[in-house]
């Protein structure tokens, strides 16, 4: 799977496979990760997740999780510094 973020998004795609005739990968839009809320939103018409896809996802969450509590952390002790 792919994850691209944008803005205050993280997109989830993944690969299905290489089309010839137009020479491009075709890649699925899954949902998206809001990173707001920390919360995985599928897309309507998106197919089942398997387990594994799953927990790709919340590992994701996971370490989108932590780097926003690092980076409220550095301002907060950049903050205390002035």
């Amino acid at each position: 799977m792919q994850f691209r973020k944008q803005k205050t998004l993280i997109q989830v795609m993944k690969y299905t496979g290489y089309d010839k005739t137009t020479r491009q990968p075709h890649v699925v839009m899954l949902g998206t990760i809001d990173l707001k809320t920390m919360r995985f939103e599928p897309k309507p018409d998106a197919a089942a997740l398997t387990d594994l896809e799953r927990l790709e996802i919340n590992q994701v969450i996971e370490r989108a999780q932590l780097e926003l509590a690092h980076e409220r952390a550095a301002e907060a002790a950049q903050k205390a510094l002035e």
